[in-house]
């Protein structure tokens, strides 16, 4: 509709099936596109399975009225708004849209405001497709560079002004929101922020609330910037949009379309019903009495459902689904699909069991047993009539069951080493080698104790407990979150999975659980759509089908989803902790329980009430089915112990009085501490918490010690004497007597003194290095550590080297001659004078020289190459190797005659400059008077150059000098110089590697301080696993 209009009533009109053929352009396809007009109302119209968006408003439409539309099954959009202003958009029903979406994720969504400015968007409902590609979301902003239309009513068109408020928006898939701004309309930034879109007092209910559903494209802190965040729900409301809106997480089901609870929020948000606007467009059956074939079906009821009008079919079963179409037809099924109302249930088995094929009702309970109506028709059981759990624990498959309340080992007071199986069967989970151990918070819930997993780990004993590839497996766990981290991290909880092969990932993100495998092949990826809370005990449990392929979450015993997809299987223990590398999720565990089978519907059931019922006091097993006063949970988890008077451990506690205190009937000592549960009782401790592994007051002694002891196990100090009961215990002293004055070791230290320094009370010496403890404390050293084998200053002297010498344990250099200490006593000077300028050998080399040459003070000739030190030094010569013989300047002259003459004996020519000595040039064959340093005669790679350089040989390629690199272990690199006979008195030669910072550093630097054969050695970078690595060579002056 071009050439706009002003006060024209659009209503009652259908708009379908357009843009099939091809014919339309982008700009000009869909359903209504209304350009430039005014002051119009658009109601009670139905656009649907058009090309295109559904609505379309554009180019300066205003003042206009929109409302009680419906717009569904379109390719794009369900509504654009674009480069118009002052529009009412309210009360409009725009769903299962953007089928087949253009670019870019903000496109597709249900409605897309763009360039355009001031509408009030309100009270409408937007859906969102549940099919794979479609788009999800609700409302999009976007503003892009439009300046052609900036002449007309609307002005600049700039996306500015426009309020989302009081619409519910639907997305089974999670899906995308949100802004996305050029920087078309706005001078600077700060334009930008008083642009007024806003979103407030909105609904959204996701079936992915993890996935990404709010984006904010934007400018950055200046105008050229640009900037694309990817926001969560807490970052989107920090962006002040939403901030009093609500975020709801839903199972599949919700987004059935014959859920009736989505009919109720179509009705409530837009104050019409669904079919209420589309019923004027529907065709109807004028005459059921036109029955060609007279098998009872008219016409056309078949022609529509796809029916043979002239062959009597009333009989047949189209769709297998156990209603003939007669029976289709009376219940307004369709005989096409075996599930008309999609909820996973046969239309036959909920007409026979008296359920609605209809409506979505596989999560409903009419019999109020815990099982929903698709649990009952996967297990055949009829949804009306209440079944009853079985009190038993299923065996078979029970491969492990760890319970809080049960014997646990720990190496240290208050952390779990090992959890063992309370059946006390040798399966276990251990804490990892090099990994922290699990801590028992002393605050119990419920009565039982919790394990803290935040900085702890621990795996299973056994790797099979998730059975082997040929069914599947159940897990059980019962486990709080400490606190919710919204941010869009992913954190660890368990899993025994192989990254991008095997095994499985549990993952919390954002607050919601994520159950998934990790290879690229038909992957796992099952949620839950509902968020945790901070320190919200649940009793989850992960289920998977390797038969059928499927997996599944449930929370409390409510499933959060189930999908398809391939566990691959393996051999791996099962962790909880820390896996794959990623950040821990900080959470305390109460119980576990591993089958090597996926468990039916009703074993599963019986568990999850067990546990609900012990831990949340809560559930069908609440009840006491025996009227003796214990709850059926109770009766399950310990097999029926019979009635409650009787005495199953003959421990003086009746089974009723067990149950009460959530004791083992079996077993005298239910937390394995070494106290009867009647004593614990008695004396008001805890029976299913393990005393022995709990140290409450932090004094080093466990709760069963300080019963031993009797002292206090909530005061770490018993008898106020400043000592920890724990240490006095260690060092045989009294916890239950004043004695920090005393000296039983007669070292002049109180046991006080003691305490403080953590010394032995009853041994003089604590590190028996023959230094006693007060002389130690009194002279600044550390009593605890052996003066012997201790090195204080790191000098290369023990401290009991230094007392010895009387040099400083804190000093490398005790008389500040910038020769240390373990130097000067190595070489035979004085490590408590600066003798650094004495030349005692007069060889012209003073002692700090000779010491970072590595030459004798007192030898003026230390290589006894007839060459004094200080002349070899002086010419770049080695002092520490024989090379009198040797002619470095290639002038037939060897090194001692030059020193006996006086002469030079690295005399530099080279005529051409070209970095090699002319005489070694003519001695190798090579020309004299040309530039050759980067030809390579040889063909081995290796330049004249660097030939010269290192001591190839330009036409041998059988000596070629260079570096070699090989792995030793892990990112461990060796590499050395394969150095023939290195000119270091002409060339400084460096290795040096590449730092992340970009800046080269030196390894090693191979000079004349180096011996010859240290040329050839290896040294080892242990730093970086890839690096990069060169040999830098630079000319001596």
């Amino acid at each position: 509709m071009h050439n706009g209009g002003d006060a024209t009533l659009i209503e009652l009109c259908e708009f379908g099936h357009n843009g099939w053929a091809g014919f339309s352009g982008d700009w000009a396809r869909g359903g209504c596109k209304v350009p430039g007009v005014t002051n119009t109302v658009l109601r009670r119209n139905y656009a649907h399975h058009n090309i295109g968006p559904g609505f379309w408003f554009d180019i300066n439409a205003n003042g206009n009225l929109f409302e009680e539309n419906l717009s569904e099954f379109n390719s794009w959009e369900g509504l654009i708004y674009e480069l118009s202003c002052g529009c009412e958009i309210r009360n409009n029903i725009l769903r299962w849209n953007g089928l087949d979406p253009r670019g870019g994720l903000l496109w597709g969504v249900p409605f897309v405001i763009q360039n355009a400015e001031n509408a009030n968007v309100h009270h409408n409902y937007f859906e969102a497709s549940p099919d794979n590609g479609a788009r999800g979301g609700g409302v999009s902003i976007i503003n892009q560079f439009r300046p052609q239309y900036t002449d007309g009513v609307c002005g600049e068109h700039t996306a500015e002004g426009n309020h989302i408020h009081n619409n519910v928006i639907v997305m089974p898939n999670g899906g995308y929101n949100g802004l996305q701004y050029g920087s078309f309309g706005w001078n600077k930034y700060a334009d930008f922020l008083k642009a007024g879109n806003l979103w407030e007092k909105n609904t959204y209910f996701s079936g992915k609330p993890t996935r990404g559903n709010f984006h904010w494209y934007g400018q950055g802190e200046r105008e050229q910037d640009f900037i694309i965040e990817f926001l969560n729900w807490n970052e989107w409301k920090d962006r002040g949009q939403d901030i009093d809106s609500l975020l709801i997480g839903k199972h599949s089901s919700f987004f059935n379309p014959f859920n009736p609870e989505l009919d109720d929020l179509i009705s409530k948000t837009t104050g019409v019903t669904y079919e209420e606007i589309k019923g004027p467009f529907l065709n109807t059956f004028s005459d059921e009495n036109n029955d060609s074939d007279a098998d009872g079906l008219p016409d056309a009821w078949e022609k529509f459902n796809g029916l043979d009008w002239n062959f009597a079919d009333a009989g047949a079963d189209t769709d297998s689904d156990g209603l003939e179409n007669i029976l289709e037809y009376k219940s307004s099924t369709d005989p096409q699909r075996a599930d008309t109302d999609r909820d996973g249930i046969p239309d036959g088995w909920e007409v026979e069991n008296g359920l609605d094929p209809l409506r979505e009702d596989s999560l409903l309970d009419p019999d109020n047993d815990s099982f929903t109506n698709l649990e009952e028709y996967e297990l055949n059981t009829n949804p009306k009539v209440a079944d009853q759990l079985e009190l038993n624990v299923p065996e078979e498959g029970l491969t492990m069951w760890l319970k809080s309340g049960a014997p646990v080992k720990t190496e240290y007071p208050g952390k779990v080493s090992s959890w063992q199986d309370w059946r006390r069967n040798n399966k276990q989970m251990n804490t990892p080698f090099n990994h922290d151990a699990p801590v028992i918070n002393n605050e119990a819930y419920n009565g039982y104790p919790l394990f803290d997993f935040s900085s702890g780990d621990l795996k299973s004993g056994m790797a099979d407990v998730l059975g082997n590839k040929s069914e599947g497996w159940t897990l059980f766990n019962v486990f709080r979150v400490k606190k919710i981290v919204d941010s869009a991290d992913k954190f660890a909880l368990m899993g025994n999975s192989i990254w991008r092969k095997s095994g499985f990932r549990l993952t919390l993100e954002k607050g919601h659980l994520h159950f998934y495998s990790t290879q690229s092949e038909n992957p796992i990826s099952v949620g839950s759509y509902r968020k945790l809370l901070d320190q919200e005990l649940v009793v989850m449990t992960l289920y998977y089908n390797d038969i059928a392929k499927e997996g599944r979450l449930y929370l409390d015993g409510i499933e959060q989803e189930r999908a398809k997809g391939h566990i691959v299987f393996n051999s791996e223990p099962l962790w909880v902790g820390h896996i794959g590398g990623m950040q821990s999720q900080g959470s305390e565990h109460a119980e576990i329980l591993t089958y090597n089978r996926p468990l039916e519907h009703a074993e599963r059931k019986a568990v999850e009430a067990m546990l609900l019922g012990k831990y949340k006091s809560t559930g069908a097993l609440m009840d006491d089915a025996g009227d003796d006063g214990i709850a059926d949970w109770w009766k399950m988890e310990y097999a029926a112990v019979g009635l409650g008077q009787g005495d199953a451990d003959s421990d003086g506690l009746s089974n009723l009085e067990e149950y009460i205190n959530k004791t083992n009937p079996y077993d005298i000592d239910t937390d394995g501490d070494g106290l009867t549960d009647t004593w614990e009782l008695s004396n008001g401790w805890n029976p299913r918490r393990d005393d022995s592994a709990i140290d409450i007051d932090s004094d080093g002694l466990d709760s069963v010690k300080e019963m031993e002891l009797k002292t206090d196990p909530d005061r770490a100090d018993s008898d106020g004497d400043f000592m920890n009961d724990g240490w006095e215990y260690l060092n045989q002293l009294n916890p239950l007597l004043n004695d920090s004055n005393q000296d039983p070791d007669k070292d002049g230290l109180k046991n006080l003194d003691e305490f403080l320094n953590n010394t032995l009370a009853q041994n003089a010496d604590s590190d028996m290095d023959s230094l006693s403890d007060s002389w130690e404390i009194d002279n600044g050293w550390d009593p605890l550590k052996n003066a012997m084998e201790n090195d204080s200053d790191s000098d290369g002297l023990t401290d009991f080297e230094e007392f010895r010498y009387g040099t400083d344990i804190a000093s490398v250099d005790t008389d500040n001659d910038k020769i240390s200490d373990a130097d000067e006593v190595k070489n035979n000077l004085n490590p408590l004078a600066n003798d650094a300028d004495d030349d005692p050998d007069s060889d012209g080399l003073n002692n700090l020289s000779e010491i970072l040459l590595g030459s004798d003070p007192f030898l003026n000739d230390t290589d006894a190459d007839e060459i004094p030190d200080g002349w070899e030094s002086k010419n770049r010569m080695n002092a520490l190797r024989d090379d009198s013989l040797e002619d470095f300047d290639f002038d037939s002259i060897n090194n001692l005659s030059e020193y006996l003459n006086g002469t030079d004996p690295v005399e530099w020519t080279d005529i051409d400059e070209d970095g090699m000595h002319d005489s070694w040039e003519l001695n190798s064959g090579l020309g004299v008077g040309i530039d050759d340093a980067d030809e390579d005669p040889d063909q081995d790679n290796v330049s004249n150059l660097i030939e010269f350089i290192l001591g190839g040989d330009p036409y041998d390629k059988t000596d070629a000098p260079g570096m070699r690199v090989q792995e030793v272990s892990g990112k461990a690199k060796e590499m050395w110089y394969n150095i023939l006979k290195s000119r270091y008195y002409y060339y400084r030669i460096n290795l040096e590697r590449l730092n992340p910072d970009n800046s080269w550093e030196t390894l090693i630097n191979f000079d004349q301080s180096i011996d010859g054969r240290d040329l050839s050695a290896k040294i080892l970078d242990g730093l970086h696993g890839k690096a990069l690595y060169r040999i830098r060579m630079e000319r001596l002056p």
